[in-house]
């Protein structure tokens, strides 16, 4: 009987060894305004990300290893109006779960995003270096200017 509770375990911990390492959780959040200084409106769908944008996010240099608001769920990668109106006072936010990346990510690496607005085609592209650490990611203060852009009279 011991002989087979060994070779489980042997088994086991072969198992968990082969996986590799494995991606800790980190958050990124960004506070997104339009050009004009003001909240962009969004459609707020519970669980489920403004589907007036795509966001997508890769870590440079690793290759194929994307996410996208067009496959993965909700609590991965999305924006999203937040706030109650008083506290904290609503805005709209991209954010990004790290540690769902298929590559482990590491302090130092670059994150690149593209926020597309989908009536339009418009697009913001912009990079993220990791910091040491593990806690929150929170850009709510460094607002980003998304589209759609206004038309600029010449």
């Amino acid at each position: 009987m011991n002989k087979i509770m060994l070779i489980l375990l042997a088994m086991l911990v072969a198992a968990l060894w082969a996986q590799g390492p494995i991606n800790q959780p980190r958050v990124y959040v960004q506070r997104l305004i339009l050009d004009d200084g003001t909240t962009p409106q969004v459609t707020w769908i519970d669980q489920v990300s403004a589907p007036e944008y795509r966001l997508t996010a890769y870590i440079k240099d690793v290759g194929l290893d994307t996410l996208s608001t067009n496959v993965q769920p909700h609590y991965t990668i999305g924006v999203k109006r937040v706030g109650d109106g008083v506290i904290p006072e609503p805005m709209v936010i991209a954010y990004l779960q790290l540690g769902n990346f298929k590559t482990v990510w590491k302090p130092g690496q670059t994150i690149c995003f593209e926020l597309t607005y989908l009536a339009n085609g418009e697009k913001l592209n912009w990079e993220l270096l990791i910091p040491e650490g593990s806690n929150l990611l929170r850009y709510l203060d460094e607002a980003l200017i998304i589209p759609p852009y206004s038309k600029k009279s010449e």
